[in-house]
């Protein structure tokens, strides 16, 4: 059982698990992680290529795919927010968000542009039927609006900061 001391800890994964399954079995690629990251404490992560960084990172955000396995705890500020999803919108980004070391990478290129920003609208608890804000953003953005419908690959690299943001 992890103890937490609110005063002390803003992030503790305990028991961290996060598994992709792929034909003929599951890629581990978040294997039993235990940290704590304590309040007002800059903390980075680093490790090689491909060990889990940025896995550990989404799942902390919660943007990975519904069919990916995660078990364990993540708690901020004492709740468990991996099993309290209901505290989720508006959470992430405005108490807790994830800068990418390049921006280019941390899009996926097999979605358009409009659906990750329908993503983090629909995240941020700003359910944008209209797509009156979606395109109010792309134009803060200096992104034309034809860009919605592009996949990310399909950018110029001086936009890549842009769309990541």
């Amino acid at each position: 059982m992890v103890t937490l001391n609110s005063a002390a800890l803003d992030l503790v994964l305990h028991q961290l698990y996060v598994h992709f399954p792929v034909p003929g079995g599951l890629v581990r690629a978040v294997d039993g992680v235990d940290i704590c990251f304590r309040h007002q404490q800059i903390t980075g992560i680093i490790g090689e290529s491909g060990c889990g960084k940025s896995v550990l990172g989404q799942a902390i955000l919660g943007i990975l795919p519904d069919y990916v396995a995660r078990s364990g705890n993540i708690f901020y500020r004492s709740t468990d927010i991996l099993a309290d999803n209901t505290s989720l919108p508006g959470f992430y980004g405005q108490q807790i968000a994830l800068i990418p070391q390049n921006p280019g990478d941390s899009l996926n290129p097999l979605r358009t542009i409009g659906r990750q920003f329908d993503d983090i609208l629909q995240t941020a608890g700003l359910n944008d039927k209209t797509n009156q804000r979606k395109q109010q953003l792309l134009t803060f953005l200096l992104l034309a609006p034809v860009a919605s419908g592009r996949r990310t690959y399909q950018r110029t690299g001086r936009n890549s900061l842009r769309r990541c943001l």
